[in-house]
């Protein structure tokens, strides 16, 4: 999967992964958002994800198995929870766990907990 992206696509999706949301990635790659948006769209479509979480666990979980010897990209299933698939998009959007609370109807300690989760087994990818 991830030979299949263009240098920029990567680029992207690198700092996608680094906690990057839109504007910062735009920011840091010296591009507007959206052309950001646009790659994003891209990346959606050729990979078949709906979200920045769909497409940054897919490429962790593709990249660690590449680099483990597994090129199958079947293997590469999310191991997030569909809520937290939804907090973390929230949060890579420029949430601070406030707003992703008021947004999903649970409390800001809430929101919080579930970024600790999603980090954590991110980090274990």
């Amino acid at each position: 999967m991830v030979k299949r992206l263009t240098q920029r696509q990567r680029e992207i999706v690198e700092l996608l992964c680094q906690g990057y949301n839109v504007g910062g990635v735009a920011n840091n790659l010296g591009i507007s958002h959206y052309t950001v948006r646009r790659h994003l769209a891209c990346l959606y479509e050729k990979l078949g994800v709906k979200s920045q979480v769909q497409l940054v666990v897919l490429y962790l979980n593709c990249r660690s198995r590449t680099e483990e010897g597994i090129h199958d990209s079947r293997d590469c299933q999310s191991i997030l929870s569909q809520r937290e698939q939804e907090v973390w998009s929230l949060y890579q959007q420029g949430l601070i766990p406030k707003q992703i609370g008021e947004e999903l109807c649970i409390s800001a300690s809430t929101a919080r907990e579930y970024l600790r989760r999603v980090r954590q087994k991110l980090d274990n990818v």
